[in-house]
């Protein structure tokens, strides 16, 4: 099956590695590349959506590239692989009147992020479970028979990608309270840290602690902080989160 990569950010560039080494030739669509051809988009079987979805000024993701592309994307099957709050997938499928297919993206801004990162899992979230059903034989088929593969409702889909953000922003928070906490200590906190990691339950990931102190980039702040806007409005207060974000910009101005 031709495919589409409309966007080509870090995902989208990941996205046409992935479908070259396999064989594919995408078509790749980015308005910040100049005029290309939406027609040449059209023509193929599937699109894969990974526009930007940042952080509005009330502290959400804003839903407005995704929703620029989906007026104009006419292929047969769709899947957004930009981040999504709780409940979009679904609002968009109804806005839009087409299935959509939602498969978040753990590919990570590092060098050292891993290079496969479907490798081992891929989530399929979508209220359409025919839909879902066919990306599954199309990533099948890019990605072989290793990861191990999940449809799921689009909501679980989305809360899991937020959590794995927040999750990670808490652990970088742990990480330089505990640097903090050594040089009170008059200890160094890189041989504490290697202690500490002997024991494999830790993981070694986003446990350095950098110059600039907490953490930044395009993803963990907007994830962690629409997740707590999103609890907010179900009425619940998400209070060890709130800390993670205030504690960040403690760390952060040090």
């Amino acid at each position: 099956m031709d495919i589409a990569i409309v966007g080509f950010g870090t995902v989208g560039k990941h996205l046409e590695r992935l479908s070259v080494a396999t064989g594919m030739c995408p078509v790749v669509y980015d308005k910040a590349l100049g005029p290309r051809s939406r027609s040449a988009v059209n023509a193929c079987g599937a699109s894969f959506i990974c526009v930007p979805t940042n952080q509005g000024s009330d502290g959400r993701l804003v839903l407005d590239d995704v929703r620029d592309v989906l007026e104009w994307l006419k292929t047969p099957i769709v899947v957004i692989r930009s981040t999504l709050p709780i409940g979009a997938t679904r609002a968009l499928s109804i806005e839009f009147n087409r299935p959509l297919v939602y498969v978040p993206e753990y590919i990570g801004e590092t060098p050292w992020a891993p290079q496969r990162p479907e490798a081992d899992f891929v989530v399929l979230g979508s209220p359409d479970f025919v839909a879902a059903r066919e990306v599954l034989r199309l990533l099948q088929s890019m990605l072989g028979p290793e990861p191990v593969y999940r449809i799921v409702e689009p909501e679980y889909a989305e809360l899991a990608k937020l959590m794995e953000n927040s999750f990670l922003a808490l652990k970088v928070t742990f990480a330089n309270e505990m640097a903090g906490t050594a040089s009170a200590f008059e200890l160094d906190y890189e041989a504490v840290r290697e202690l500490w990691l002997l024991d494999g339950r830790m993981g070694r990931s986003h446990t350095i602690v950098t110059e600039e102190g907490g953490f930044a980039g395009k993803c963990l702040p907007k994830d962690l902080h629409n997740l707590i806007c999103q609890a907010e409005d179900a009425s619940y207060r998400a209070d060890l989160l709130i800390e993670v974000e205030r504690s960040n910009r403690r760390f952060r101005s040090a």
